[in-house]
């Protein structure tokens, strides 16, 4: 069985969000309340001339004992054999313990108003039909088509590597 990782250079990220862009477009974030499963944190240290910057990506981590998973009391939060930490959106009560439970702060609650915007823009190809917690899924449905995550796609892309 394949186990997934995403490695990120983080000698080429330039801080873009071409990557937050893709997975907001793939995954039908709530952008507008600046809610998103990936984000592109600035880390800068010293002082001018020798001032350095980098550029990381912050996602969940799809942590080998997630304590998302250990905190979800409907068993909504799961662990697929890849190793990919899934959310059962069917199961999702959203009483938000994963989202207390995540070290990463990986976690953020799709609410009834995020719900109806989203209906309203993506129309009936909806993602989100429900209140519920969301997180990075890892592209999984992508992943089992053997498709790369859509923000890496997108890199390859902006790059002009091939995939």
């Amino acid at each position: 069985m394949p186990r997934y990782a995403m490695v990120i250079d983080l000698r080429t990220c330039l801080g873009c969000q071409a990557c937050v862009a893709a997975c907001t477009q793939e995954n039908e974030t709530p952008f507008w309340n600046n809610d998103f499963r990936t984000t592109v944190r600035e880390l800068s240290w010293g002082n001018y001339p020798t001032l350095r910057k980098v550029f990381y990506s912050q996602l969940c981590m799809h942590c080998e004992n997630p304590p998302c998973e250990e905190a979800c009391p409907t068993g909504a939060t799961y662990r697929s054999e890849e190793g990919v930490v899934l959310i059962d959106y069917a199961k999702c009560a959203g009483c938000r313990a994963c989202e207390i439970a995540c070290p990463y702060g990986a976690r953020y609650f799709y609410d009834e108003s995020e719900v109806r915007q989203a209906k309203d823009l993506y129309g009936s190809t909806n993602q989100h039909p429900a209140p519920h917690v969301d997180k990075c899924n890892f592209c999984y449905p992508r992943l089992k088509r053997g498709d790369l995550p859509s923000p890496v796609k997108n890199a390859f892309k902006k790059l002009g590597r091939k995939t």
